[in-house]
């Protein structure tokens, strides 16, 4: 049976049409989009690029279980598209199971990622990437930091300023966590000089964000410039949330508990229950110590 590969130039002109009408909110128009898409055609290929951004889009809308079945389904027919646009897909339904709590499905998805495609692949190194941030949310702290620096050390090796400004920020978190906040700003200071350097806008401005928050700026204008920051996108509530929540441990314990709180809710509303639970555990424990 011949199996018809989508090109990755069809594939990247699709997505970014998608992707311009994701980042403005406006869901219903981007499902009208692909369902048009996906009654003009029968290949296979493209109709798992369409069921996974439909999945992705449904997700966000807060239709989880109707989101899964498109991921599900989208994985179901992986083996029309050609190696790289398999680790593509692999990647992308990786990075949502992730967002969702899915850590399971996502740690999966993401290790198939790794063996299907070269190590000088920009998704083969953002699943490192996202691998180390997998285990970070885990709090196993030494396996995240080895996915982190491979990351970084890949970054380098392929001048790729876009990876080694996320992996700088996920080594950052995990000297965070160890109290170690020193070394904690100077990763974060690395990674904003490589995110400008890649001009990823939206990275430099959740780090400003974060080091605002380390240099004891008021809470409430970092809440207030959060919640600006968080208009533009679920990704970006939950990049907030996982700042609140990895960084405030360096802070004083009142205003911890402060941060936690946001955190907690900020899962909440995006349905990542793994993550809101572990900040509820650590509100918790810091109560008690109290």
């Amino acid at each position: 049976m011949s199996i018809y590969y989508l090109s990755m130039s069809e594939f990247e002109e699709t997505k970014r049409m998608i992707d311009a009408m994701f980042a403005e909110r406006d869901y219903a128009s981007v499902i009208e989009f692909i369902n048009k898409k996906m009654a003009e055609t029968t290949d296979k290929a493209f109709l798992s690029l369409l069921l996974y951004e439909k999945g992705k889009v449904l997700y966000y809308m807060g239709k989880i279980e109707e989101s899964q079945e498109l991921l599900d389904e989208s994985l179901s027919l992986l083996d029309n598209l050609s190696t790289d646009l398999q680790g593509v897909i692999l990647f992308s339904i990786a990075s949502v199971y992730l967002v969702m709590g899915e850590v399971h499905n996502a740690e999966m998805l993401f290790r198939k990622t790794l063996e299907i495609l070269p190590e000088t692949d920009h998704h083969y190194i953002a699943a490192l990437n996202n691998l180390g941030d997998m285990y970070k949310r885990q709090e196993k702290y030494s396996e995240a930091e080895n996915y982190f620096k491979k990351c970084y050390h890949l970054s380098l090796a392929t001048s790729n300023n876009f990876m080694a400004a996320y992996s700088s920020e996920g080594l950052a978190g995990i000297y965070a966590v160890r109290g170690m906040k020193s070394e904690t700003r100077e990763l974060l200071e690395r990674a904003l000089k490589y995110s400008r350097d890649a001009g990823d806008t939206r990275l430099v401005r959740l780090l400003e964000i974060t080091l605002k928050m380390l240099n004891g700026t008021p809470i409430d204008v970092v809440k207030r410039e959060s919640m600006d920051f968080m208009k533009l996108g679920t990704y970006r509530a939950h990049d907030i949330a996982d700042a609140f929540m990895i960084y405030s441990s360096l802070l004083p314990s009142n205003e911890q508990k402060v941060y936690l709180r946001e955190a907690i809710n900020i899962y909440s509303d995006v349905g990542d229950v793994y993550m809101e639970g572990k900040a509820i555990k650590r509100l918790e424990s810091l109560n008690r110590r109290l």
